[in-house]
């Protein structure tokens, strides 16, 4: 299994699993070619709403395990990717690395997750947020 992991190198530094590949920083002209192998993507920051990773990720279709923060809790859905509640570090890195270790045990999830995020992210896609962010713009200066 090949996880593209965003953000901290907290996963790989308490993960003892020689099953997953994990990527983290790569040359920019290789982004491409690593994201189309990926079968997870993580991204476990606490302090940002909605990365464009995220959504990438949405558009290649490579569900995101997450914690339940953020901007993340909204988009992320629970047959497009999973979201880890958040308490206390041990717990959290624990969660995750069981939750990953049970997608390599079961792949079908994985592809079940990235065949739901084949439908719903369209609405995710980048002239999609434009569209919507442009609208509700004109709505709130036409209101005025």
């Amino acid at each position: 299994m090949i996880v593209w992991l965003g953000g901290n190198n907290i996963i790989r530094d308490n993960c003892d699993l020689d099953f997953v590949t994990f990527i983290n920083t790569i040359p920019r002209d290789e982004v491409e070619k690593y994201r189309k192998n990926a079968h997870l993507h993580i991204i476990t920051s606490a302090h940002e709403a909605n990365t464009t990773v995220l959504f990438e990720a949405m558009e290649h279709c490579v569900p995101t395990l997450t914690t339940d923060i953020c901007g993340m809790h909204d988009i992320v859905k629970n047959n497009t990717g999973v979201k880890i509640p958040v308490d206390n570090y041990q717990n959290v890195t624990k969660a995750i690395a069981e939750k990953i270790d049970e997608l390599a045990a079961n792949p079908n999830k994985l592809y079940d997750m990235a065949c739901e995020l084949r439908l719903d992210s369209f609405n995710y896609v980048s002239e999609m947020r434009e569209k919507y962010y442009n609208g509700l713009y004109e709505t709130l200066v036409n209101n005025n």
